[in-house]
């Protein structure tokens, strides 16, 4: 029998997704840390032990969204907290980050910041993180208003209508506005849903020099491609827009080649009246592509095409995202001293994305009907399953994670 330690749980499986390999191995946690892990074959563990075997599915870090919507206080039936994180857990995700808006009032002063987490507390599924804004009053999209020029089309129920509203310059000269200023005062910065392809240059010249940009790009933009979207199905809108198909090509070379450092889901819901799906009006419509649920299976789907691997999925989406927001000393890998966030999943195994498993609160999605690769069987943050083959832990175990004071 192995060392006598008093672990609370052990999660085994023959392809577990560690920093170094990917080899059979058990994951021993202890009051919601990992507390050792154990390479090769099998252990021997003290009756009682709760021991979860994943045979041959995939053991990984569980998923860290750093660009999530929630939209709660304020605008609570477009999404809240026990929807987005349950959505979350079925999707093995186990810590997202809330932006700033569409909740109201906006997460742009200390006391907004107080009525988020007085509303979130009690609600989570998952670990929920914060992100603090400056807009509005601040306002800046990542795309800057510029001349639009001649439009062939002008139908608001033709997509092309509404894309040629939003050009690629929009978001190029906003990059090259970031990455000056990056230059000229040397503050961190990051790039928020990447959509043009035609602003790489400008960020590969920000790292050519040295300076401290990151880029994000959405699985919308590496999924679906301008040229397929129907009339009138303004599910597909958000800002900026999904583009051309060799934009999209570029998009994932960039991702390959480490111009873009991670991918999110950019989740943002609203309730379905605000879709216009009734008239199909891109331009009125509200923009924004509902899918924190299905991240996981979306790049999984696309990634397998294009013979990348599962560390590359651990890479963009565990290890990058949780860099990004100062957490990467307790989120994004399975390491002894780490959170015991873990998700347990298929890779071989396809669903289709229809209304009854999505868990958001509002169900227009333009992935339904999709056939997605990758089920997740089992989602744990800090060791405890909040999501296992459908069925959700009886009481939220999320936290909010904060950052210490410093004095």
């Amino acid at each position: 029998m192995a060392s006598q330690v008093n672990f609370d749980k052990v999660v085994r499986g023959r392809r577990v997704v560690l920093p170094d390999e990917i080899c059979p191995a058990e994951i021993c946690i202890k009051d919601g840390v990992i507390a050792e892990i154990r390479k090769g074959n099998s252990s021997s563990f003290g009756a009682g032990l709760e021991v979860i075997d994943a045979g041959d599915l995939y053991v990984m870090p569980g998923v860290v969204d750093s660009h999530v919507h929630v939209n709660e206080p304020g605008r609570t039936e477009w999404e809240g907290y026990v929807t987005a994180t349950r959505a979350a857990a079925a999707g093995g995700i186990t810590t997202i980050v809330d932006m700033p808006l569409n909740s109201i009032p906006s997460t742009t002063t200390l006391d907004a910041f107080q009525t988020k987490m007085d509303t979130a507390r009690d609600k989570l599924y998952v670990d929920v993180a914060f992100w603090g804004g400056v807009v509005p009053g601040n306002e800046f999209h990542a795309e800057v208003d510029q001349p639009i020029g001649t439009q062939t089309s002008t139908s608001p129920q033709v997509y092309q209508t509404f894309l040629q509203s939003r050009p690629k310059a929009m978001e190029n000269h906003a990059i090259q506005l970031v990455s000056d200023m990056c230059q000229q005062y040397g503050v961190r910065c990051h790039i928020v849903h990447l959509s043009s392809a035609e602003a790489l240059p400008i960020i590969r010249q920000a790292r050519q020099l040295g300076l401290p940009l990151t880029v994000e790009t959405c699985h919308h933009y590496l999924t679906f491609c301008a040229e397929d979207i129907p009339d009138r199905a303004t599910q597909f809108k958000c800002c900026p827009p999904i583009r051309e198909r060799t934009n999209q090509e570029h998009l994932w070379h960039a991702l390959e080649a480490g111009d873009i450092d991670m991918v999110v889901s950019d989740h943002s819901p609203c309730t379905a009246d605000l879709k216009l799906l009734d008239t199909g009006d891109f331009v009125a419509a509200w923009g924004g592509v509902a899918s924190v649920q299905f991240g996981l299976s979306l790049f999984w789907t696309n990634a397998a095409q294009r013979n990348l691997t599962v560390r590359d999925l651990v890479n963009w989406m565990c290890v990058a995202t949780s860099d990004l927001c100062g957490m990467g000393h307790r989120k994004g890998s399975l390491e002894v001293g780490k959170d015991a966030d873990l998700v347990i999943w298929d890779p071989d195994s396809t669903f289709t994305v229809t209304k009854d498993i999505i868990q958001h609160k509002n169900k227009v999605t333009p992935y339904l009907g999709k056939v997605l690769k990758g089920v997740v069987h089992r989602t744990l943050v800090r060791g405890n399953t909040v999501y296992n083959s459908g069925t959700f832990s009886s009481q939220p175990m999320g936290k909010m994670l904060l950052k210490p004071t410093t004095k």
